[in-house]
């Protein structure tokens, strides 16, 4: 593409830029003594516009036009990010290790700093309400960086502080290698500006105001990051020429040193003005920041001594009347009314702080003892019993069953085939050809049988059936053993039918029904005494979970043992025995043990711990044994460490710095809430806007 053409495709953008320059030129000029004019200038570039330490050629077209019609030397630029990132690293006093978020209507720039080092810059068109999404993306592709800086901070702009939100609140793909939540910043306001002015300042040997130096570290003997000067011809500028078509010539000669120059500073957005008249310091930046794809060439930026200031208050004061002064002061006065408002009941901040955890696991045998301290060493808990009596009443319907009714009766006769006679006692069984028991109700005496009879000696005898039921009524004619005498020798009959046998089933009191109520009261019971015993303890005094032993101080039946009913009812008192324990003496046993494991700095954190007592055992001679499980979390002492007072008032990395001072906090992120851009990002003055957020990295 000639340079003709070039100059053709940019002619929008550099009529955007040369108005807006213009414009800032001449506004401080309008600042100067009569007849003085700004003739060179630093320009601030955003980091796409330059490679390899020069100016990209597609870019040099546009700021040759502009220095050529308005007649300005450039005699140097600076990179506005790396500016940024050597800044915050000198404030911080430690490498930079971030991914730094520069966002617009339309794009999102990335940039990935390892070091205080940009090792990746990449960029993507995004919408407005997918700028997260956006810096995910870029994130995902990122080629140097095997585990990503758990820090996004993002340059200051309208909706900085929605952005924050949106990132602290996102959830990020598994495949990033964050090595935590990473913490989100915005930028204060000001920062990038005082960033160049630093930079600047430091290469040219100049001084910078206190004022402008606001929070930047200034130690001399730090690296600074180097203004990039080039040549003219490495610029692509031309003085006084047809850029379009003239060679590039000579820089101009140097200004005389006795050349006096006054110059005056606008810090960019018209936060804070300043004016050097001093007649000795020639001092001149103007900051071309590009904004995601558009420029802020007008973005003014002065290095200034203001020792001078001081002096031209009297006579200021002089030629003000009385009125405007008390104007003045009241206008002073709600200023600062307004400010103490704001600070103490408007705005809030959310303070999340990321603390390592600990973890401790261990299971222990131990034994519980009354008499003997807590000794992790011995495997002793301390325990204290207390006894617990109370009374109550259950009853429960009956599940006993007992048979009852009839016995069927009827008469037999019994037959001697013997020579012998033969006497069967009361009670003899007699059993039918059907297997049924019957008993003798009298005894039976039966004479022998001779040889050559030809009947059997008999007797006859009543017989009952040896249990209820219709089945023993037996037809007439049914054949009987006797006392299970073979057939051979005894037998007998029945001429007639037996009768009479009926049976019933009714419900009774069973051992297994008393048994049961037993084990109810004593559980409801139990119940009971548990709820006595918490209104006798403290919050600082915990139950053993299981009993450690339990009697019947009194017990009564209203029935017994097979007695015909539907329900039975037992009244009881019983005494339970449990056993007691401080929290402080749990958290001994387990500070004991984890002692060798865990820094003297942390603490037990109650809420995250796992720590109970199981297998409680009670052997045959009353000891009683159980299993110390520890599952537990512990993290710094921030509880309890009045963070809210030391934290009120003070500036975001004041109260960072404050922070991560505390041994074991690895990450601090601030949020405010109803916050003025134009205010100074202070925490209220009110410790009840502030709130603290504590979180484990794990």
């Amino acid at each position: 593409m000639s340079f003709l053409s070039a100059l053709r495709k940019t002619k929008v953008e550099r009529s955007f830029f040369l108005d807006r320059s213009d414009a800032a030129v001449s506004f401080i000029e309008g600042g100067l003594p009569q007849g003085e004019q700004v003739n060179k200038t630093i320009i601030s570039l955003p980091y796409a516009w330059q490679e390899e330490g020069k100016i990209k050629k597609e870019h040099q077209a546009i700021l040759k036009k502009i220095c050529h019609d308005l007649q300005l030397t450039p005699i140097g630029f600076i990179v506005s990010i790396e500016a940024i990132v050597h800044s915050l690293q000198e404030k911080e006093g430690a490498p930079v290790n971030a991914v730094f978020v520069e966002v617009s209507k339309d794009k999102v720039f990335v940039y990935l700093v390892r070091n205080g080092k940009i090792l990746e810059a990449k960029s993507s068109t995004v919408k407005t309400n997918d700028v997260v999404i956006g810096v995910e993306q870029l994130l995902s592709e990122a080629e140097h960086f095997d585990v990503l800086p758990a820090r996004i901070i993002l340059l200051d702009h309208e909706n900085a502080d929605s952005v924050a939100q949106e990132f602290l609140s996102h959830n990020w793909k598994k495949g990033l290698s964050f090595l935590h939540l990473p913490q989100v910043i915005v930028l204060e306001k000001g920062f990038e500006n005082e960033a160049i002015i630093n930079g600047v300042a430091s290469q040219m040997g100049f001084e910078v105001a206190s004022s402008v130096q606001n929070n930047l570290v200034s130690d001399e003997n730090e690296d600074v990051p180097p203004v990039k000067t080039a040549t003219p011809e490495e610029f692509g500028f031309v003085r006084e020429a047809d850029v379009a078509v003239e060679n590039i010539q000579e820089e101009e000669k140097e200004i005389q040193a006795d050349e006096k120059k006054h110059t005056k500073v606008i810090i960019k957005e018209g936060e804070r003005e300043f004016e050097d008249l001093s007649d000795d310091q020639p001092k001149v930046a103007i900051n071309t920041d590009e904004k995601q794809g558009g420029s802020s060439l007008a973005g003014v930026l002065g290095l200034l001594n203001f020792s001078k200031l001081g002096m031209m208050v009297p006579s200021i004061l002089k030629k003000m009347g009385a009125k405007t002064i008390g104007v003045i002061i009241l206008i002073v006065f709600i200023l600062i009314a307004f400010l103490y408002l704001y600070y103490t009941s408007i705005t809030s901040a959310e303070v999340v702080v990321f603390a390592d955890k600990k973890s401790f696991e261990r299971s222990e045998d131990i034994v519980f003892s009354q008499d003997d301290p807590t000794s992790a060493k011995d495997g002793i808990f301390h325990v204290d019993a207390i006894n617990i009596t109370v009374d109550g009443q259950e009853k429960k319907s009956t599940s006993g069953k007992k048979e009852t009714g009839e016995k069927a009766k009827g008469e037999i006769v019994v037959y001697n085939k013997t020579d012998k006679p033969k006497t069967f006692p009361k009670g003899t069984v007699a059993t039918s050809s059907n297997n049924l028991d019957y008993l003798t109700l009298d005894e039976i005496k039966i004479a022998s049988t001779s040889s050559f009879s030809t009947t059997f000696s008999n007797a006859k005898t009543k017989l009952e059936a040896s249990e209820f039921g219709k089945e023993y009524n037996l037809p007439s004619g049914t054949n009987f053993t006797v006392d299970n005498q073979s057939s051979g020798n005894y037998f007998a009959k029945n001429d007639s039918a037996f009768s009479g046998g009926i049976k019933t089933e009714i419900r009774v009191v069973s051992v297994k029904d008393m048994d049961s109520l037993e084990a109810t009261i004593e559980k409801n019971l139990e119940k009971r005494a548990r709820e006595k015993l918490n209104e006798q303890i403290d919050d600082q005094t915990e139950v053993i979970p299981q009993k450690l032993s339990v009697k019947f101080v009194e017990k009564k039946f209203n029935k017994k043992e097979g007695d015909e009913v539907k329900e039975i009812v037992l009244s009881a008192s019983l005494d339970f025995k449990f056993g007691t324990y401080k929290n402080s003496e749990l958290e001994a046993i387990v500070d004991e043990l984890s002692s060798d494991d865990v820094p003297d700095e942390y603490q037990l954190n109650d809420e995250k711990s796992d720590i109970k007592i199981t297998n409680i055992e009670v052997d045959k001679q009353g000891k009683v044994s159980g299993v110390l499980k520890i599952n537990a979390i512990y993290m710094p002492q921030i509880e309890g460490m009045n963070l809210n007072d030391k934290l009120v008032g003070k500036s975001t990395a004041e109260a960072i710095k404050t922070l991560k001072e505390i041994k074991g906090v690895s990450d601090v992120t601030i949020v405010f809430k109803r916050k003025y851009p134009i205010l100074p990002e202070l925490l209220p003055f009110n410790k009840k806007n502030i709130t603290i957020i504590i979180k484990s990295d794990g």
